[in-house]
């Protein structure tokens, strides 16, 4: 459900703790020499989206491994999955269409559908855009909670992309990052935490971020081992948090600009996300596809409006570089309950929802008032990914 998208964080994530040691030096493992052992990539089934699930990382070898993969995982979803195969549209509004897909892989069984979504945004082309988007300022613009943002692993790619330089931790990219960092999120009951492998590619203009093991924080999610079908990689610890798992994936393109030459860029979104909560898929479905993908469009489309009246009126600085925002706080509770208001229905009375934690939270939400057909969200029928919006490439570019 309300899975992170600031759980990913590159460059920023290193200045809010201190770097921890070298996870070969601690736990043993020589991460210079590791082997690099490659692991078959994921296979969709027919209406299915294969998706990697948690893997424990112990060393620079594993890390850039799954890195790679995950990038394969991140292209294949939005370029090669045809609308055809099993996605359903979910909402088109403001330019921005939204679709859903099962998924297979070890989060199979939580009944959660992969999102994704694509949109326009005007003002700026995809390298500054890029630029912000990967920055400490880009994350705050969309998370109110990255404070609870901690580095766990700073990783290096040498072992299958050799000569590449990383980022520093002190705001300069290089060429990519590869960490592991975690996120305390406050919910409910017993507080989630995440901690994801985090992927950001400047070359593919390529951000990604899927939970993943650490051996620095003890514990997996429900998923990990499930229903005994293979062995546990971790045992599962909810001592002190609940394990939430998410996946998110972003990826930016140059466009043809307007007629009067205003630059445009194309944002491709794809997140799928589980609370480990005792709700239904059903709402948590809801939730990925109109309340947590679905803004995240119009908040970057505000960010960029408001940098680029900055910028008209002397205030900002070219390049996209927003230092200095304040940026508006989102209540996720609030907002988690737009969906049975805008959908005009009634909330699950069933015992999956009865036992929510989030759900027995929010029970003087009231439901008994109308609600205006201009405010239900428009459910139409399903229409190809690519025919929604104009997306030529600009001038050389592919689509």
């Amino acid at each position: 459900m309300v899975h992170r998208l600031a759980v990913l964080l590159p460059a920023a994530a290193a200045l809010l703790a201190p770097q921890a040691p070298n996870a070969a030096r601690h736990h043993g493992l020589n991460a210079a020499t590791a082997a690099v052992v490659e692991k078959p990539v994921g296979v969709n089934m027919p209406g299915k989206e294969h998706m990697i699930d948690e893997e424990l990382i112990t060393n620079d070898a594993e890390a850039a491994e799954c890195g790679d993969r995950c990038i394969k995982q991140a292209m294949r979803i939005f370029y090669d999955s045809p609308s055809e195969d099993g996605w359903n549209k979910e909402l088109e509004e403001d330019g921005i269409f939204v679709e859903s897909k099962p998924i297979c892989g070890g989060y199979e069984a939580s009944g959660v559908l992969l999102v994704r979504g694509l949109g326009i945004i005007d003002g700026v082309n995809s390298e500054e855009f890029f630029k912000f988007e990967s920055s400490r300022e880009g994350f705050q613009a969309i998370d109110e909670y990255l404070v609870n943002h901690r580095l766990v692993q700073r990783y290096n790619w040498d072992a299958t992309r050799p000569g590449l330089v990383s980022d520093d931790g002190e705001g300069n990219a290089g060429d990519y990052s590869l960490m592991m960092n975690r996120v305390e999120w406050a919910y409910p009951g017993k507080s989630r935490e995440f901690v994801a492998l985090d992927v950001v590619d400047q070359e593919k203009k390529l951000l990604i971020s899927t939970s993943s093991l650490h051996l620095d924080r003890p514990g997996s999610s429900r998923y990990n081992g499930l229903e005994g079908k293979r062995e546990p990689l971790m045992p599962m610890d909810e001592s002190e948090f609940v394990r939430a798992v998410q996946y998110y994936a972003a990826i930016v393109e140059d466009i043809a600009p307007k007629d009067d030459g205003t630059p445009r860029t194309l944002l491709r979104l794809a997140t799928w996300g589980e609370m480990c909560d005792d709700y239904s898929a059903y709402w948590v479905n809801k939730f990925n596809a109109h309340v947590f993908i679905t803004p995240k469009f119009k908040r970057f489309r505000g960010v960029v409006a408001k940098y680029l009246n900055k910028l008209a009126n002397g205030e900002a600085r070219p390049g996209m570089v927003v230092d200095g925002y304040e940026w508006e706080e989102s209540n996720i509770a609030d907002n988690a309950w737009l969906i049975p208001k805008l959908l005009g229905i009634s909330p699950d009375k069933g015992k999956a929802a009865s036992q929510s934690e989030f759900v027995k939270n929010l029970g003087l939400f009231d439901m008994n008032k109308p609600v205006p057909e201009s405010q239900k969200i428009n459910l139409a029928d399903k229409k190809n990914f690519k025919d929604h919006v104009d997306i030529t490439p600009a001038e050389g570019g592919e689509v």
